[in-house]
């Protein structure tokens, strides 16, 4: 039977008892059903002898990563198909050891957590690095299995004015730098802290990696009429304010009905607020609203120019402060219309410009608006730079539309500014099947099935499938996508099947983005098989030994793949290997790749092509034919 929490009097009972007989003595089956760990009493197990078909067991420790001490207090979670479905969590004794015993042969994961730490998983040999499945045979012992740990990070520091006085009420973020699609990439950590009375801030919970911190304003400028039309609409009951929501909501503009609720700056027919940031009316000179703009540490404007934060795990980083000017800020004022004419109730964002490097182009905008009768819109506290203003309006009576337009912002007004909203191009098709395996759920499948940007940012657009496997139009904004299955995290999400192409016009857009804007896109053949090529071998050390340690990358040989292929890479993989050194990569598309084994701590930020250019001079070539794999034997590369 699956185990329960077990005590360290159990751990203690085995010690020195590891090399049982097929089928365990009383004695070792009696310390077993011990369940008494710290004063508190838990279900006691079955005895080994009880279940002769589950006699496997697994004895291990959790550790700290970097020093190597035991951590008390974890708990270790077993899964895999053969895992036990109750009592699958564990509770360390005071030497960090847990065992999970009756386990029956088959392959099984572990994960472990404890409070300040990052989770992690049997296997992994650096934070957040891949871990390893366990294969137990009938009655196999495994007793050296250890667990690492890492302790999380933090930056602390205090934001400044240019008198050196503390700035009070700014929200400090943190991006963590990657690489995305090939290219660098900043994403957010879910860090958003206020300064204190003292301009002292501090951001937890990091895990290690390298950080561009800074303050990202954000002006929202609203009409005084539609603050009032917001209050009408709420005093007319709910029906109204149901109706105006669902208004505002389609059109872009609900996130501005909570800031009329903010402090605010009133200038003529418009009232400025921050949503997230000083929490006091902004001062207005000459009458220009003055804002702390857009910092990265220690006092740049960009965060290409700005000082990147590097974390190592544990680190408790102080002095990293931002030093902030208040800047005169111009407007940005317009008219914005549709195919039906002015569109009133319109939410406009200003984001950043195209070169920015964040993930998310929402993660930092400096100013939202909403448009007033007859369409007209007013940008407050502008600062200068390159930015984009995006609006879009979901489909209802009819189809949706969408802008984005580029502007530069100097130091005078842009005015007259033609912000003019297109109709999206619609994309549909439908769905074959090579093989024989059962389909999946076409639910399931319109979930994972999605348009990928090539550069890997914005939401992914999934579709809708229906019964017979056609896909209904989709509202797609201008760009150019791949087509991909995947959720992030998640390994062959469709089971057996894998995408084996997508067609459109004569081309696999699964490989070759397609371009969208202008004409709709119809007849894209999506086809998934349960006959997908693979790749496979073994890995050895330089003593010629099995490497359970290393990482297989498989990367494209044609350069040209190494760039603006995506969130989520078909032809870049990277996998860990087993204890006996070997490994597998599933559903590798046809082409020729290069395959190399490394250290795992040698895989951090292993897309930048300059690491793939210096491995590709180490690696070995393999060639995947359609539908047929490869075997592969490697040495690994220190």
């Amino acid at each position: 039977m699956p185990s329960t929490f077990r005590s360290a009097s159990v751990l203690g009972a085995l010690k020195g008892k590891i090399r049982m007989p097929s089928r365990p003595s009383a004695v070792a089956a009696a310390a077993i059903s011990i369940a008494t760990i710290g004063g508190l009493a838990f279900h006691p197990a079955t005895t080994l002898a009880s279940a002769p078909a589950s006699t496997a067991l697994i004895i291990g420790r959790v550790i700290d990563g970097t020093t190597g001490a035991a951590i008390r207090g974890a708990t270790v979670t077993i899964g895999g198909a053969a895992a036990p479905r109750t009592g699958n969590t564990v509770l360390v004794d005071s030497q960090g050891r847990f065992l999970f015993s009756g386990l029956a042969a088959g392959t099984f994961t572990l994960r472990a957590q404890r409070n300040g730490f990052l989770p992690g998983a049997y296997g992994q040999t650096q934070p957040e690095g891949q871990g390893q499945s366990i294969e137990l045979r009938e009655d196999e012992r495994r007793i050296d299995v250890t667990i690492r740990l890492w302790r999380y990070a933090s930056i602390s520091g205090r934001a400044l004015d240019e008198a050196g006085e503390p700035v009070a009420g700014v929200y400090v973020s943190a991006f963590r730098r990657t690489w995305l699609a090939g290219r660098p990439s900043l994403s957010g950590s879910g860090s958003l802290r206020p300064t204190d009375d003292r301009g002292v801030y501090r951001i937890g919970r990091m895990p290690p990696g390298e950080y561009v911190v800074g303050i990202t304003t954000r002006l929202v400028t609203f009409p005084i009429a539609f603050v009032e039309a917001d209050v009408d609409a709420r005093q007319a009951g709910a029906a109204s304010q149901q109706t105006r929501s669902a208004d505002l909501t389609a059109k872009g503009a609900s996130p501005l009905g909570t800031v009329p609720t903010m402090p605010s700056t009133r200038i003529g027919r418009f009232a400025v607020a921050m949503s997230y940031g000083l929490d006091e009316p902004l001062p207005v000179v000459d009458g220009r609203v003055m804002i702390f703009p857009i910092t990265f540490h220690p006092s740049a404007s960009t965060t290409e120019s700005a000082t990147p934060v590097i974390l190592n795990a544990g680190d408790q980083r102080l002095g990293v402060d931002l030093h902030l000017r208040l800047t005169p800020t111009v407007s940005i004022s317009g008219i914005a219309t549709g195919p039906d004419g002015p569109i009133e109730n319109l939410g406009l964002r200003l984001q950043l410009g195209p070169d920015s490097q964040f993930q998310s182009r929402r993660l930092v905008e400096p100013a939202h608006t909403v448009t007033s009768a007859g369409g007209a819109f007013t940008l407050l506290g502008v600062p200068p730079g390159s930015f984009t203003l995006v609006a879009a309006v979901s489909a209802g009576q009819g189809p949706a539309i969408s802008t984005a337009l580029p502007l530069t912002v100097g130091d005078r007004d842009l005015k007259d500014v033609a912000l003019t909203l297109h109709p999206n191009s619609q994309v549909s098709g439908r769905l074959e099947f090579d093989g024989a395996s059962e389909k999946p759920p076409f639910p399931w499948v319109g979930q994972v099935l999605g348009l990928d940007p090539v550069d890997g940012h914005f939401e992914r657009i999934t579709f809708k499938i229906e019964p017979d496997g056609t896909m209904p139009a989709v509202s797609v904004p201008p760009g150019r996508y791949f087509v991909r299955v995947g959720v992030p995290g998640a390994a062959n999400p469709l089971g057996p099947w894998t995408l084996k192409s997508a067609m459109v016009g004569g081309r696999d857009v699964s490989d070759v983005p397609m371009t969208v804007g202008g004409d709709d896109i119809t007849g894209l053949v999506v086809t998934f098989t349960d006959r997908a090529a693979a790749l496979t071998g073994t890995v050895r050390n330089a003593q010629n030994v099995a490497d359970a340690t290393a990482t297989v990358l498989v990367f494209p040989t044609d350069r040209a793949l190494w760039i603006d292929y995506g969130a989520l890479p078909r032809r870049l993989r990277a996998v860990r290997t087993d204890r006996t050194g070997a490994f597998s990569i599933p559903a590798l598309p046809a082409g020729d790749y290069y395959a190399i084994a490394v250290a795992e701590d040698a895989t951090t930020d292993w897309l930048r092509q300059a690491f793939l250019t210096r491995a590709a001079g180490m690696a070995t070539r393999v060639t995947i034919a359609e539908g047929a794999g490869a075997t592969v034997n490697l040495m690994t590369s220190r």
